[in-house]
């Protein structure tokens, strides 16, 4: 009798046995499923990651080194307590460059201002995120821009008699402070174009 014993066959598993087996090399499949499914960057859309999802090296390294100002350029790098004045010491072609910085309001300002002679202007600025388009007007123009947080501009500055002309690319931003002494920074380059 006792070799009747030895002698039994295994039963099949159970279809329990089976199901939780299945259930258990997915699981453990699945992460490599899941890494063969990543995105690349040729999947996201451009523009439709927000800032706040990157990281501070990140936007550093987007921003990349600035290269070295072309001849008859001025480059603008300044930090700014509280009050007004000119970014430029002479007006250029014209216009003169002005700031604010206002930590009561809180507000930051850039404003660029004609000096006697017509100055046009055509391009776009941004105050606190939203994009603004600027057309020539008859008669000359000045634009005075104030933002509570960042403000940019994209113009292309022209004399009355379209002789000369300056390309504006400037940014600005204010900056609040923990110690209670606010204050503003601007920055960018303005290049003769033809």
């Amino acid at each position: 009798m006792k070799r009747i014993a030895m002698r039994r066959r295994l039963r099949a598993p159970g279809s329990p046995l089976v199901i939780s087996l299945t259930a258990l090399f997915v699981a453990l499949g699945g992460g490599a499923a899941a890494a063969s499914g990543l995105i690349s960057g040729s999947q996201i859309l451009n523009h439709s990651i927000p800032a706040k999802k990157l990281t501070a090296a990140a936007i550093r390294a987007l921003h990349g080194q600035r290269g070295p100002a072309g001849p008859g350029s001025i480059s603008i790098n300044r930090e700014l307590s509280a009050g007004f004045g000119l970014l430029t010491p002479d007006p250029i072609s014209g216009v003169n460059i002005a700031y604010s910085c206002d930590p009561a309001k809180p507000s930051i300002g850039l404003g660029l201002q004609s000096t006697g002679d017509q100055v046009f202007f055509s391009g776009e600025y941004s105050v606190d995120g939203g994009i603004t388009s600027v057309t020539p007007k008859g008669g000359g123009q000045d634009i005075s821009l104030k933002a509570t947080k960042t403000l940019n501009m994209n113009l292309l500055a022209s004399g009355g008699d379209g002789s000369h002309m300056w390309r504006i690319d400037l940014a600005g931003m204010f900056i609040p402070s923990p110690t209670g002494i606010h204050g503003c920074y601007v920055w960018g380059l303005v290049t003769p174009g033809t």
